[in-house]
């Protein structure tokens, strides 16, 4: 399948041969919701933990006497029982592992990137050069193709001019093919790409 490629004024410049099987591909939504909430899961820090009752600070004495008390036996003020004793089967501080499987990251991907293609809101540009690093220079660019919130994705240098020029905008990201992800097209919908970007997802994804 063809693609039309653009240039930084939104004029069409030439088409683009790209592999019918990634960006024409089945759509399963299953497998894009599989891929998220493995992301998502991933993120995770994993950071939250309480006590139990052999960690909670306090006294190991017996708290009264075995019998004659008429209340249930307790040997310690530290029981899960008790309001400031420890806590039961609570979070450990620790996330098991989570994999997904590569053909379902690969299907994923794949799956979102002929949705987007579908709908027409991936734009294929020749270059991303720009002649300077101001702001709004990169803003002018995105107002031409009338996108306010998007991907951009290409495979740039830090010191290139157009990635100085948006990377403190705070509904745009910029990323490198190779770290392309479902959450990400799925959260910013609008793509701007490169042409180089393409190739390089067409060697990662064939």
């Amino acid at each position: 399948m063809k693609l039309s490629v653009y240039n930084l004024k939104n004029e069409k410049v030439s088409d683009l041969e790209v592999s019918e099987e990634i960006f024409n591909g089945e759509v399963k939504p299953h497998l894009m919701h599989q891929v998220v909430t493995g992301q998502l899961r991933l993120r995770r820090a994993g950071s939250a933990k309480v006590k139990n009752r052999s960690e909670v600070a306090g006294s190991t004495r017996k708290i009264y006497k075995q019998k004659g008390t008429g209340s249930a036996r307790h040997g310690s003020k530290k029981a899960p029982t008790f309001s400031g004793g420890g806590t039961v089967f609570g979070p450990r501080g620790v996330i098991g592992k989570y994999k997904i499987n590569k053909k379902v990251m690969r299907g994923g991907l794949i799956s979102a990137l002929s949705m987007l293609v579908s709908e027409g809101k991936i734009r294929v540009v020749e270059s991303l050069e720009l002649d300077t690093h101001k702001t709004k220079d990169f803003k002018a660019v995105l107002a031409t193709f009338d996108v306010t919130k998007g991907l951009v994705v290409s495979d740039y240098k830090e010191t290139t001019n157009f990635y100085l020029a948006g990377r403190n905008l705070k509904d745009m990201k910029i990323i490198k093919p190779e770290g392309l992800n479902v959450f990400d097209l799925l959260k910013y919908q609008e793509v701007i790409i490169s042409v180089d970007a393409v190739k390089a997802l067409e060697t990662r994804l064939g």
